[in-house]
């Protein structure tokens, strides 16, 4: 999911803008909020719980802060994100994202736009609401991608590769993840990688927009998600 519905993106450059407008519904993630988010039936398997900050950069935009959240588990229907006083985050609810299975929000703020402590992402499990509340967030250390990835494309093969250099001092995992520009919605993912090159073959013609994701782990831990937005280009 791209995402403040399914990704938001303040930015210098109007059709980033506009698309980003058109994913996010709501891109102000201050006041309050109440209830929670649902959407299109109950995930199941093994539970994970994730909710981490974030940095992303953009191909002729300014750069954010971000903030995710994803729930998987059996009986998992929806969930929302509320900060350090209980008020729930506008534009926080969860949305189902049918690539990965899984319930995802991603929220953008201006750099040093979310303050540092602690957050919450409350979720619905079996009817109940419960919550997940990981250690106090901070965003003032995070990396971001050293130096701007490079997107190319072979048009005769079909396949598309980006080239990149390594978040320094971490353990991080990379894959990509392409999106219709237009309407937002996810068309794939990719295998995740420690490498700093991925190629992937492209079936279908159209224009895309290419997210790549640098997942820093500890363990089998999410503890911070550094992305790259590439301008939508035909495929």
């Amino acid at each position: 999911m791209v995402d403040e519905a399914r990704v938001a993106v303040r930015g210098g450059n109007p059709r980033v803008a506009l698309w980003f407008g058109l994913l996010v519904g709501a891109l102000l993630l201050v006041g309050c909020g109440g209830g929670g988010g649902g959407g299109s039936g109950a995930t199941s398997g093994v539970q994970e719980l994730v909710l981490v900050p974030g940095k992303m950069t953009q191909e002729g935009s300014s750069d954010m802060d971000i903030l995710f959240a994803s729930a998987k588990g059996t009986g998992i229907s929806g969930g929302w994100i509320e900060n350090q006083q209980g008020v729930k985050l506008p534009g926080s609810d969860l949305l189902f994202e049918s690539v990965t299975g899984r319930y995802e929000r991603l929220l953008t703020r201006t750099t040093d736009g979310f303050p540092p402590g602690t957050y919450v992402l409350k979720y619905l499990q079996g009817g109940e609401t419960k919550e997940y509340k990981p250690h106090p967030l901070s965003w003032t250390v995070l990396p971001r991608f050293p130096s701007a990835p490079v997107k190319m494309w072979d048009a005769f093969s079909r396949t598309l590769t980006v080239q990149f250099s390594p978040i320094p001092g971490a353990a991080v995992r990379y894959f990509l993840r392409l999106y219709n520009p237009n309407t937002g919605v996810l068309r794939k993912e990719t295998f995740d990688t420690a490498g700093t090159e991925i190629r992937e073959y492209v079936p279908d013609s159209g224009e895309l927009q290419v997210m790549l994701v640098g997942d820093i782990r500890e363990g089998d831990s999410l503890k911070a998600r550094i992305l790259h937005f590439f301008q939508p280009s035909p495929f």
